[in-house]
């Protein structure tokens, strides 16, 4: 009897240090994003262009968007980023309002995340993706 509990015994701590891996470590992965959808992306100045920004792979290991997130828009006489709360890692989806010069506007997006604690580093960056929308002038009304 004490043979067979001294071999159960030498089995348990066996199996215990097999299952003890560094492969069961946190790795993260960054989002990364499919495109850049705006709608409408015909408008007038003022009008609101709607984004949505779907993923490509959600990604693992990360929690949150950090302060570094948002947008840059840029086009005639403009260049401006806006920074972007997004709450958890929900897919992003904002709203811009469309300049007062007519032209055309490149919004470019890019998210950066902070990661759960793990082997890595513990803030990561997405992908940058982007799309353009047209600001028409008005219409002049004939007298």
């Amino acid at each position: 009897m004490k043979k067979f509990i001294a071999l159960a015994l030498t089995a348990i701590i066996a199996l215990s240090f097999a299952a003890c891996s560094d492969d069961d470590d946190y790795i993260p992965v960054d989002p990364t994003y499919e495109s850049l959808i705006l709608s409408p992306t015909q408008v007038m100045a003022g009008d609101t262009v709607y984004a949505k920004v779907p993923f490509k792979d959600k990604g693992k290991y990360w929690y949150y968007y950090n302060d570094n997130t948002g947008y840059i828009i840029s086009g005639p006489e403009l260049y401006r980023f806006t920074k972007l709360v997004i709450p958890g890692s929900d897919e992003p989806n904002f709203t811009i309002v469309a300049p007062e010069n007519p032209g055309i506007y490149t919004v470019k997006f890019n998210a950066h995340v902070s990661h759960y604690a793990g082997k890595g580093t513990l803030y990561g960056e997405s992908n940058t993706v982007e799309a353009t929308f047209e600001v028409i002038a008005p219409e002049e009304e004939e007298e």
